[in-house]
């Protein structure tokens, strides 16, 4: 993830500047601590793209299951027996996904700080966004 986002930073000089300038507007003495983060939207927005982009575990944490389990979906019912490994593709569903009205934007290894910004320009969690897997 460090490596795309140098390398995303590095492709995108624009949105370098306009973070790199956001950071030092509420930087005091040159000195950054967690606690300004709140004050750095745009700041905010990179980190979440860049993890979007990313996708830390493309195919989340792996799972099992601990017992037998039928599970419901669009009146089908599915077995699925004990012990059996579950992955869910976090790639797909940050990138690929159906889904399109819960990104702004979408277009391959592309920037877009619109997907983590309101009206307003305030950071927001995109609810389609899983940091970590599930």
């Amino acid at each position: 993830t460090l490596d795309i986002g140098i390398i995303l930073t590095g492709k995108y000089v624009d949105i370098q500047d306009k973070v790199r300038k956001e950071l030092l507007s509420v930087m005091k003495d040159g000195k950054f601590n967690l606690k300004m983060v709140h004050n750095c939207p745009l700041f905010r927005a990179y980190i979440h793209e860049i993890l979007r982009l990313s996708s830390v575990a493309y195919m989340g944490v792996n799972h099992a299951t601990t017992e037998d389990r039928w599970i419901t979906y669009e009146d089908k019912q599915y077995f699925i027996p004990k012990n059996i490994p579950i992955f869910m593709n976090t790639e797909y569903i940050h990138n690929y996904n159906q889904n399109q009205e819960k990104w702004k934007y979408i277009d391959g290894d592309k920037i877009f700080l619109e997907n983590w910004l309101s009206d307003d320009k305030r950071f927001v969690v995109n609810e389609s966004f899983i940091g970590f897997g599930v």
